[in-house]
């Protein structure tokens, strides 16, 4: 990823994080260095992972070759972190002139909380056997 782009993906991933707030984990990825991968990471306690992470290819066996050809982004997919918590994510396939996939920013949500809220208030209201 040239110096240009990565200084916008990088502004854009700032954005976000701030916008967004802690339930939600931005991480960019540059693919031009296989060694690490990851140059921005926010909110990293809900993956549990680090900017230091190596790329570790069974991260993205979700994503296939056709899927990045064909398509400019995934949005909620289900993802499952290293320490087993279930997340919705969101992909988006950065991609060069050539249409090369140099990159990719993604969205990963905690909704963990709201639905212990939602199972909570079933509860009260004895109808949580019909979830």
């Amino acid at each position: 990823m040239d110096k240009k782009i990565r200084e916008k993906y990088l502004f854009l991933a700032e954005f976000l994080e701030k916008t967004l707030g802690s339930e939600y984990e931005i991480v960019l990825y540059d693919f031009s260095n296989n060694e690490s991968s990851i140059i921005y990471l926010a909110n990293s306690h809900i993956s549990g992972r680090s900017i230091e992470n190596p790329l570790d290819s069974s991260t993205f066996k979700f994503i296939s070759e056709q899927t990045i050809r064909d398509n400019n982004y995934i949005v909620s997919q289900k993802g499952i972190t290293r320490n087993g918590k279930v997340i919705k994510s969101s992909s988006f396939f950065i991609k060069d002139d050539d249409n090369n996939f140099i990159g990719m920013l993604c969205i990963n949500f905690d909704g963990s909380k709201y639905v212990n809220l939602a199972k909570k208030i079933l509860r009260l209201t004895n109808m949580e056997m019909l979830l």
